[in-house]
């Protein structure tokens, strides 16, 4: 009786011993299987991947002959009107001097040349304005008009600005470096206008202002004197140009 049951009890473990096997090797085909589907699927994946990365390269050829062809011809007007279009924005007052110019057209320009902001115009008044123009050169824009209009008649080719940088020069005395960051121009072409243009006012002046007696009477001497008291003479320093009534470098007129 021991023996037929323990016969079965040894049949049931070996029944359940193969039933565990059967498992196992069912376990490892599935594993299998899904381990050669992610295989397909990182398969596709890089062939996705290659196709995107082919793409992406011709893009970039395609972007770099497009630039390259058209890129040299179309910087330079986008450049330039970029430029345009900025300093029409700060700048909204034109600096234009022409034949028939009236005193706020030289007002304007002469501020602007001088480094005031066009913004800055329009939120002041004339008469600020007018403080502000005669610091730089000296007299009023009602004066210069008809002083240009003269030098104009004198000599066709003008230049305005030139004009404007000589008074600026003859009333405030800059140097040229000062001078080159005001009015933008090189050290050298400053130095040879100021001269030019600053001759050509004497010349005008000769015409202009012309003292003349009504009795022709030679005087060795004048009763009295004024005196004009200026800046030290750079070229020619010296005790001499002593004013003894400023006491500060001066001269006399004669």
């Amino acid at each position: 009786m021991f023996h037929i049951l323990g016969a079965q009890e040894q049949h049931q473990a070996d029944t359940d011993s193969d039933g565990d096997r059967v498992d196992a090797v069912n376990e490892n085909q599935q594993l299998v299987v899904q381990i050669e589907v992610m295989k397909k699927k990182l398969e596709d994946l890089s062939a996705v991947n290659k196709s995107l990365n082919e793409e992406v390269r011709r893009l970039r050829e395609e972007l770099n002959r497009t630039s390259s062809s058209s890129g040299r011809s179309t910087t330079p007007a986008r450049s330039r009107q970029s430029r345009q279009t900025q300093s029409s924005k700060t700048n909204p007052i034109a600096i234009s001097l022409n034949d028939i110019m009236t005193p706020n057209d030289v007002l304007n320009a002469g501020l602007l040349y001088a480094g005031f902001e066009s913004s800055r115009l329009q939120r002041n008044n004339n008469e600020r304005k007018i403080k502000w123009f005669k610091s730089f050169y000296g007299v009023t824009p009602t004066t210069v008009v008809p002083y240009f209009q003269d030098i104009r008649d004198m000599d066709p080719g003008i230049n305005y600005k030139d004009c404007l940088m000589t008074m600026n020069w003859m009333y405030l005395y800059d140097t040229q470096p000062v001078l080159s960051a005001r009015w933008k121009y090189c050290e050298e072409y400053i130095g040879d206008k100021v001269i030019e243009y600053g001759l050509k006012m004497a010349k005008l002046g000769r015409k202009k202002i012309i003292f003349e007696l009504d009795n022709k009477i030679k005087l060795g001497r004048t009763v009295d004197c004024v005196t004009f008291m200026v800046q030290e003479m750079r070229l020619d320093p010296s005790a001499k140009w002593f004013d003894y009534k400023t006491h500060s470098c001066g001269l006399v007129s004669a």
